[in-house]
């Protein structure tokens, strides 16, 4: 587990994952109980990105990402590894003319944080989202542990969803 405090931080982090994956690797196979690391997990590239560069330099954000995601896709190629990246999201607002020529905000689609150049390098997106915002819940919005993932792009498996929940016993298919 590391904590980057900045994108700087984090490709150090990351430009350093290979050769501790490849100890770990090792020791496993002396067999001493532990086991070759298979999955990294990312949460998440936008927060950093987002205190280092803000709003106003989106082309130079756009350059350190695409440098971790080079570095994360040749640690998956070389090592054998699936990543995980975690992707903000959140609900858009955009200003629209209404009836009678009237301005007023409406909500768009989910919008991702690390932006649209993201999309490309990726080979899978999943979507996940739950029934009822559990933000909402403590202001008296009906309560639901149901969830849903879909996935929305794939070079491997056709779109779809599954319906699932979260419970003391774990993920549950509903």
């Amino acid at each position: 587990i590391h904590t980057p405090r900045s994108t700087n931080d984090l490709l150090e982090v990351i430009n350093g994952l290979e050769e501790a994956i490849l100890n770990r690797s090792l020791e496993a196979d002396e067999g001493n109980g532990r086991f070759p690391t298979r999955l990294i997990i990312l949460d998440s590239i936008a927060a950093p990105a987002r205190r280092d560069f803000g709003d106003g330099s989106a082309p130079k954000r756009a350059g350190i990402v695409m440098q971790i995601a080079q570095s994360l896709k040749r640690l998956a190629d070389q090592l054998g590894l699936t990543v995980v990246v975690i992707n903000q999201v959140s609900a858009g607002v955009a200003n629209a003319t209404g009836p009678q020529g009237m301005s007023e905000s409406r909500f768009s689609p989910t919008k991702a944080a690390l932006g649209t150049s993201w999309h490309h390098c990726l080979s899978t997106r999943v979507l996940m989202e739950h029934d009822v915002d559990p933000h909402q819940v403590s202001m008296g919005a009906p309560t639901s542990n149901l969830r849903h993932a879909t996935v929305v792009k794939s070079n491997e498996a056709a779109a779809h969803t599954i319906a699932y929940e979260i419970t003391q016993v774990g993920v549950v298919p509903a």
